[in-house]
């Protein structure tokens, strides 16, 4: 069925929809809607498949072995959804002889779907499918779409079938006794009345109103609709004056442009729209216009909260960016409530999880006139929302409220979110956690105002005032959010004019780097090289495959000339020497190329990243000769030795300011400075270089750089966080909570993860917190432990885990307490008479699961490997060693009460093979439901049972 905008083609498909359920013949249903947000055409097919699989049971039971079997059939392309998901099992039923009534799936607004070329395949698919297979696919398709060519060429080719027929909708007359009929049974007081109480002459509306109203809107259900919204409308004085405004516009639009029938219906809705946008007031009018400018150009390329798929931004965004709270953005739009309305924002397209953070409402639109009439300076006026000066003023807006969030760089992180939560409107309250304010502040910058503000600034098309703006922002302010490394402009701002990136200091200097095809080695590896070095390259390739070959197999190698020589000393001294002289010729040809662009005049910032971006290029180069072979570390060492002593050094200078560049960084990170979204990533690299070229000074050795580094590092850290202590947020200040939220802080900052980096810091945090506390948190773990308070004591474990002194305390006085708890229950007053136990392997399998249970309470409250809470990986080791001590103690003062064999070692060897065997074992034996495993023929209910872990079995799994 195809029909221009508004006639009434989702009404139809609505109806006949419902109609089909009502006979049992609907198939699925799927509504393309641009405003809603539901225009993905990955989503058609799948659920078209999941509709008929609830209605259909055989069809159900083939579709989902079909997914089971390829899961990935699910995020394919059409074609192969199409066929997997829809053809394949009606055939499979066709075979089994299994009859299925024909269903009818209803496709509506086919022209809001995604793109031209998705909206072509998809007719392509459906049609091919019912010339090729016929009734044999037991399915009716129903499209409802505007006539737009690319769809009317590709329904063309099968208009010939007699399986396809087509309806055309046009703008009649015809339909207006179901238009009056709509607007009869749309049109009634609040009270329920059909009387007009002020009049008192008979019905509201009158017989003569709904006939105006018919004539008005001139065969369009779209017009017919938007007007009983207006006349309706809760926010307004009374419907009888809303339907006194209406009449009065179609009246005057009569005498004043002598509007006929056979004149374009569109005239009469566009003068209502009018009448609509004039009702907002003045002092909002230029906001909602720029809103809704903003809606129309929202298109998410990268998300962290935002679902991507939405077409209209959460109004939290857009009442931050015009200062508005969510009352007064809302009082706003309280005269356009019959075009849109607000809805719940999902982080979902599917609608099934709610966003949760404050402002969590979009705007939706009623019907794609309303948007298209404003995009339409002929139809629209002085209401139309592309003017020049909306966007200068979406520009401007934009880059004031991103030089204000970045000017809070620097600050530390409470003052940051009192000055964040003064400065928008709408925000997170002062409860949230810190993590909550500045994932909404990154939301806000980066997927909102460094996306589109450019975006702005070009369709302003840099007007005097845009460019006397940008010259006032930072570059470097913007160069530094952008998501590349620093040297180029970021892409999104790449379009400035020139004179504006020119009059920058910060533009000039990141532009002094090498050019692009230099960078990546391929070229710059080869300049200024002494001439054996490149043919000597070659020979460094085919020498490392030989020396990694078995001993004496040396063909290819010039032989040295002293014989007495081992048969790979020589070829390895030469290889070395050679690897050496080639690196020392790259580390050469970069430090001219870093003193061309004065790297001594680059900021802290800027200088991290370009050493940073350069040891990347020299790693790849590293890697790309030598990475191919298992290279003796005599080689290793002698590619990267060059790097530290005439490149680190010489950047590093004798003010060391790489260490102070990084030390920066490293305090703005935890500040939650505003920063690109891959500053944590060249911090990362920054470590990973240093404990990298430590290593290739061997044990007996250290790089002086690397250390000073991680010394720096490591004392910055104890600083930051040890003196903290005076304004964290919490409400609790006890030394165990402060412990508990550093390690919790410092285990989210992964930028420490390399090496030995983050135990050492943790490690420090904790023994310099701990220093006079350590009586205070034994007494507490005491407390715990004997109450059996998991919670507590898991608070306190996990706080106290890196210090090694407090460990040893921890871990000595668990071992008293497991002691005292086996004799406390095995023992009776006298102390060496055994309650009720005379068999000395039933008691010890009691003392076992005693020690056992401790042992639990213990363990539960951490991972095994410290992965989830960030512990030492033997942290929990540490205390079953301690409990298979203190059983070897009660054994070795009581031999008596020892059965035969060891219970003790052998649960624990036992509980050690189900850790490591864990899902590669287990998962095999469920699949083939086969509980037999090569654990010395034990079962695992058995050896569940012998080791009293059911639980712990079942939660593997």
């Amino acid at each position: 069925m195809w029909g221009p905008a508004g006639v009434g083609k989702t009404a139809i498909a609505q109806s006949c929809a419902k109609e089909a359920t009502t006979r049992g013949v609907l198939g699925a249903t799927f509504f393309f809607s641009r405003d809603n947000g539901v225009v993905a055409p990955a989503y058609f097919f799948t659920t078209i498949a999941y509709q008929l699989a609830l209605q259909l049971d055989d069809y159900k039971a083939i579709l989902g072995v079909k997914i089971q079997r390829n899961p990935a059939v699910l995020t394919k392309g059409l074609d192969a959804q199409f066929q997997e998901l829809i053809i394949s099992p009606f055939l499979e039923l066709e075979g089994r002889n299994l009859c299925v009534q024909p269903r009818t799936v209803f496709i509506d607004g086919l022209d809001e779907c995604g793109d031209d070329s998705a909206q072509a395949e998809m007719v392509e698919l459906v049609a091919s499918s019912i010339a090729e297979y016929g009734g044999r696919i037991p399915l009716l398709w129903a499209f409802f779409s505007r006539p737009e060519p690319h769809i009317e060429q590709t329904f063309s080719k099968y208009s010939a079938s007699p399986f396809f027929w087509l309806i055309k909708l046009p703008i009649s007359h015809s339909d207006d006794p179901d238009i009056r009929l709509f607007f009869r049974a749309s049109l009634k007081l609040p009270d329920e009345s059909s009387y007009d109480p002020s009049s008192r002459t008979g019905p509201w509306p009158s017989e003569e109103d709904l006939s105006t109203l018919v004539q008005m809107v001139a065969g369009l259900f779209i017009y017919a609709a938007v007007i009983v919204k207006y006349i309706m409308d809760p926010s307004a004085l009374s419907p009888q004056r809303q339907l006194r405004d209406v009449l009065s516009l179609y009246l005057d639009q009569m005498l004043v442009t002598q509007v006929s029938e056979q004149d374009s219906p569109l005239a009469g809705l566009d003068a209502f729209y009018r009448m609509i946008m004039n009702r907002v007031p003045e002092k909002f009018l230029s906001i909602v216009q720029q809103i809704l400018l903003v809606q129309t150009k929202w298109k998410l390329p990268t998300y962290t909260h935002i679902a991507r798929d939405h077409v209209s931004p959460p109004v939290r965004l857009l009442a931050n960016l015009f200062g508005l709270s969510i009352q007064e953005f809302e009082n706003c739009f309280s005269k356009l409530r019959s075009v849109l309305t607000f809805e719940e924002h999902m982080l979902s397209p599917n609608g099934r999880e709610k966003d949760g953070w404050p402002g969590s409402l979009m705007i939706v639109f009623y019907h794609a006139s309303f948007l298209e009439f404003l995009h339409d300076p002929r139809r629209s006026g002085k209401y139309w929302i592309q003017d020049q000066r909306h966007w200068s003023s979406l520009a401007i807006k934009g880059l004031h409220l991103l030089k204000d969030i970045y000017a809070m760089n620097g600050l530390p992180q409470d003052k940051k979110i009192r000055k964040l939560r003064k400065l928008l409107p709408v925000c997170f309250s002062e409860t949230a956690i810190p993590d909550e304010h500045f994932q909404f502040r990154d939301e806000l910058c980066f997927d909102f105002l460094y996306t589109y503000t450019p975006v702005w600034c070009e369709f302003s098309g840099y007007v005097d005032e845009i460019i006397e703006e940008l010259h006032r922002t930072d570059y470097a302010m913007l160069a530094r959010l952008g998501e590349s490394s620093g040297y180029d402009e970021p892409t999104s701002w790449q379009r400035f004019p020139e004179n504006v990136r020119l009059a920058d200091p910060h533009w000039k200097i990141s532009h002094r780097r090498p050019p692009g095809e230099r960078l990546f080695g391929h070229n710059r590896g080869w300049l200024n090289s002494p001439t054996d070095i490149e043919s000597g390259l070659d020979y460094i390739t085919s020498a490392f495959k030989i020396l990694t070959e078995e001993a004496g197999c040396i063909d290819g190698l010039d032989q040295p000339s002293n014989v007495n020589q081992s048969p790979l000393q020589g070829p390895n001294d030469l290889v070395r020497s050679k690897v050496t002289d080639y690196f020392t010729s790259y580390v050469q040809d970069a430090l001219e190329v870093a003193r061309e662009i004065n790297f001594e005049d680059l900021d802290a910032f800027d200088l991290l990243e370009y050493y940073c971006h350069e040891w990347q290029q020299y790693h790849y180069h590293y890697h790309a000769n030598l990475g191919g072979a298992r290279v003796p570390e005599t080689i290793r060492r002698a590619a990267l030795l060059p790097w530290e002593k005439n490149f680190l050094s010489v950047l590093q200078g004798t003010d060391n300011w790489l260490t102070n560049a990084a030390l920066v960084r490293l305090k703005q990170l935890r500040d939650r400075d505003l920063l690109s979204q891959n500053a944590s990533d060249v911090l990362l690299k920054f470590f990973e270089s240093t404990i990298e070229l430590q290593s290739t000074h061997g044990p007996s050795s250290s790089s002086y750089y690397a250390t000073h580094i991680k010394s720096a590092v490591c004392q910055a850290t104890v600083e930051y966080y040890t003196t903290e202590q005076s304004c964290m947020f919490l409400s609790d200040s006890t030394p165990l909570s402060n412990f508990k939220h550093i390690a919790t802080r410092l285990s989210k900052e992964e930028y420490l993860h390399p090496g030995q980096f983050q135990s050492d810091m943790m490690q420090l945090c904790t023994d310099t917190l701990l220093k006079g506390h350590g009586e205070e948190v034994c007494k507490e773990f005491t407390v715990h432990l004997t109450a059996g308070n998991d919670k507590d004591l898991s608070w306190v474990l996990r706080a106290t885990a890196w210090s090694v002194a407090t460990t040893n305390q921890l871990l000595d006085i668990f071992k008293l307490d497991t002691k005292k708890m086996a004799f406390d229950t095995f023992l009776s007053a006298d102390g060496d008479r055994v309650l009720s136990l005379q068999d000395s392997g039933t008691f010890e399998r009691n003392l076992v699961d005693i020690l056992w249970h401790n042992l639990e309470l213990v363990e539960m409250t951490l991972e095994t490997d410290g992965a989830k809470y960030h512990v030492p990986d033997d942290y929990a080791h540490k205390f079953r060693d301690g409990a298979e001590e203190v059983l070897e103690q009660i054994f070795n003062e009581y031999p008596q009460w020892r059965g035969e064999g060891n219970l003790w070692s052998h649960c624990a060897r036992k509980a050690k093979e189900i850790r490591r065997l864990g899902w590669e074992v287990g998962s095999r034996c469920l699949y083939e439901s086969d509980y037999e495993t090569d654990l010395e023929e034990c079962s695992w209910k058995e050896l569940m049972l012998e080791l009293q872990c059911e639980d712990h079995f079942q939660e593997l799994f």
